[in-house]
């Protein structure tokens, strides 16, 4: 194993004055860290868009208005983006006014660089088949993790070991609930809150085999670590966080991350700060080489 941590950006970046899921946002993360996580979107006609529709809060919510400026929030209405073809979500702007960004322009905004990582976020409930046409790239290295299990194994099924899967796991005490209530009988996805009980005697989560598991901070520690690799040995451990403040401020969570033990099984930060991240873990001595 090694002490090289490699940073990722969430949603490319998550703070001013790049708007989060846009091209800009990516081009930064693409230029000062290793890589990003980005979030999925399919539209109905199966064109895949890069955006955060759907929250895990109390209830669950969509949330795509959140990131649209008035005219599309109007445009938009109560539908849901897999609801709509992709011509008209072409049309919809970010609050930012740049135009919903797409897994298209991503892979040739990646492609311009060598060995960045991309990590996918599947939303929505219809969407693993899609990878049907797209292939792993010699340029960079792709990562698919979702809160839905159940869209792992799917793609596991379709794809075997073509793509590297990860398992993304939020809060420690969030509730198991439905991933989209909206969608009826067509999803039967719920949300799995992390436990070691479910680690260990998951049957779906074996089926998966995850490469890696997406842990949110609150589940920092070295008997976590441990005890993933027990039933893992050969997975990956990858720790994210939302809203933090700039490592320039508050370092607490990282520092928590420098103090395991098992440091050397972690694999990935996912930050909203992702210049400020790289600068601090590599004035540590922990992060990769860019």
């Amino acid at each position: 194993m090694t002490n090289s941590i490699y940073v990722l950006g969430h949603r490319g970046c998550r703070h001013d004055p790049y708007y989060e899921n846009s091209l800009k946002a990516y081009d930064y993360a693409l230029q000062e860290c290793h890589g990003l996580e980005t979030d999925i979107i399919r539209s109905k006609d199966g064109v895949l868009f890069c955006a955060h529709d759907t929250a895990y809060y109390d209830e669950v919510v969509y949330e795509l208005a959140r990131h649209l400026d008035q005219e599309s929030v109007n445009l938009l209405g109560s539908r849901k983006l897999e609801d709509i073809d992709s011509k008209e979500a072409k049309a919809f702007k970010l609050k930012d006014g740049q135009s919903l960004s797409q897994l298209e322009q991503l892979f040739g905004q990646a492609n311009t660089h060598q060995n960045k990582i991309l990590n996918l976020e599947l939303k929505g409930y219809n969407i693993a088949d899609i990878f049907e046409e797209i292939e792993p790239s010699d340029r960079f290295e792709m990562i698919v993790t979702s809160f839905g299990h159940d869209q792992l194994l799917q793609m596991r099924r379709l794809y075997g070991d073509k793509f590297k899967l990860g398992a993304l796991y939020a809060l420690a005490e969030q509730s198991q609930e439905p991933m989209h209530p909206w969608a009826g009988h067509a999803s039967q996805s719920f949300y799995q809150p992390f436990s070691m009980e479910h680690v260990q005697d998951d049957e779906r989560l074996a089926m998966i085999d995850p490469d890696y598991f997406h842990l949110e901070k609150s589940l920092i520690s070295d008997e976590v670590i441990a005890g993933i690799l027990k039933v893992f040995p050969r997975a990956k451990i990858s720790y994210w966080t939302l809203g933090e403040d700039s490592p320039s401020e508050k370092t607490e969570w990282l520092e928590q991350i420098l103090s395991l033990k098992l440091i050397d099984y972690v694999y990935a930060v996912i930050t909203d700060y992702p210049k400020e991240t790289y600068a601090y873990l590599d004035s540590k001595g922990y992060a990769a080489k860019l």
